[in-house]
This record gives structure tokens, sequence and C-alpha cells, in this order.
């Protein structure tokens, strides 16, 4: 696989997510303030800062979309040599949750406005299903595949396809048990989001109690926000350790 094909899936995932971040995070203010514009030396301070607003306020309203911060059909992705098409694979563990449907969707936008194709597929939270359909997506030739596994471990068998028949592959979300197999991870702290979730619980219930955790264990990044979670919970005494309860998800 050339090193263009490797570099373009990671750049694709990579501003879908950040694209994703942008949408969910805006509130329709800039985050930034545009820089003052120079002008020539007969303009007054006054004048250059009147202007510059008023070019800030023009250019925030034009950025601003009615559904989403981005549009990401527009996204400055390039590729090498816009003669070539390819095709893509797209797997998760949920094909309905919210989450990964606007990340399906922002893909799709993206790789399709560069005239490829994206096959996905939906594996359900079954990760011998999502071995088969990696295993069909492999026979249609693709040229790459972006990974979100059902199980970290489970997955392993599909990403010796993958790798047996040279498709590069790029992880989301989710970690993988060996990320030796993935070209690029793109993913969120999920340590830290589980600490902050624990911090919050500690500060909110100064009194403590009883709580209760539904784990997923099979999950990296469940587990990964589980332990997080954990920590605050270890410097007081006020809330009990919490029973651990099992679930599918």
């Amino acid at each position: 696989m050339k090193k263009s094909t490797k570099k373009l899936a990671a750049i694709l995932m990579c501003a879908a997510l950040a694209g994703m971040s942008v949408a969910g995070c805006s509130n329709g203010e800039p985050e930034t303030k545009a820089p003052e514009t120079t002008k020539a030396a007969e303009t007054t301070k006054a004048e250059t800062k009147a202007e510059t607003k008023a070019e800030t306020k023009t250019e925030t309203k034009a950025a601003v979309k009615s559904e989403s911060a981005v549009n990401m059909a527009d996204a400055n992705v390039k590729k090498k040599d816009p003669s070539k098409h390819y095709k893509f694979g797209y797997t998760c563990m949920d094909g309905t949750n919210p989450f990964f449907v606007t990340i399906e969707k922002t893909m799709r936008e993206m790789i399709e406005a560069q005239g490829d194709e994206l096959v996905s597929v939906d594996p359900a939270n079954d990760v011998t299903l999502q071995i088969t359909q990696v295993e069909d997506l492999v026979s249609q030739k693709i040229d790459a595949m972006f990974m979100n596994p059902a199980e970290a471990e489970g997955i392993l068998p599909a990403l010796d396809q993958l790798k047996e028949a040279k498709i590069p592959t790029v992880g989301f979300d989710t970690e993988v048990a060996d990320m030796s197999y993935l070209i690029s991870y793109t993913g969120s702290d999920n340590y830290n989001a589980g600490f902050v979730c624990g911090e919050d619980l500690v500060k909110k219930c100064p009194n403590g109690g009883d709580i209760i955790v539904l784990d997923s264990p099979t999950m990296n990044s469940v587990t990964d926000r589980t332990n997080g979670f954990w920590m605050p919970l270890k410097t007081t005494t006020s809330i009990l350790l919490p029973s651990r309860m099992q679930r599918e998800i």
C-alpha cells in the first residue's frame, strides 16, 4: 500500500473527529479573536480597531452553519493524485449510536467529496459478526480501513486479515489490544473523561452515598473511563466503594 494512501486515511479520520469537536463545542461565538489588520500609516488606531472588529464579525457570521459549525464536504483534504479513486471500509461497534452515526456521516461527506467510496458495516456490538464483515470488506479490495472495535481483544483476527492483505488500518475512539496493527489512532482521553466525572460526583455528593457502576470490561474505552472514575473516589471516605454490575452494551 502506497504511503500516500496511508497518509490520506489518517488525515481523513483526524479531520472528521476534529470537525465533530468543533461542531459539538461551538456555541455560535468565535473561540479566538482575529488579529488586528495592519493599516497604512495615516489610518488611526481607533479606525483600525473598528474595521478589524467589523471584519471579525463578518467572518464569524459566514463561518457559522445552521446545523453544524463546519461543512466537512468542504474540508481541505487533498489527494496527491486527484485522478486516483479509493475505496474505504468503515466499521464501528454500534452503527445506531448517535456518536458513530455522526462520525460515519462526516466521513462519507469528506470521502465522497473527493470522488471516493466509503463502504460501511455495522456489527451491532457483535465482534464475531464484525470479523466476518471485515473479511468481506477485504474481499472487496478496499484501499484502507477505519476501525472501531466491538472488542479490543476479540477483533485481532480481523486485524490479522487486514495486515495480511496489506490494507492500512486507522483506529478511532476505542483502542485495540495490539496498537501495532494500526497506522494511526484518533480518540478521546477516556481515562480523563472518567476522572472528571468522578471529581464531579465527589463535589456534588459531599455527604457520600452508595453508587453502582454499569461496566463493560471488553471495551477499552469503557474500561479506561471506569478506571479514571475510581481515582477521585479513592481520595474520599464519604463515598462507599461502588458495586460493579456488568452489562452488555
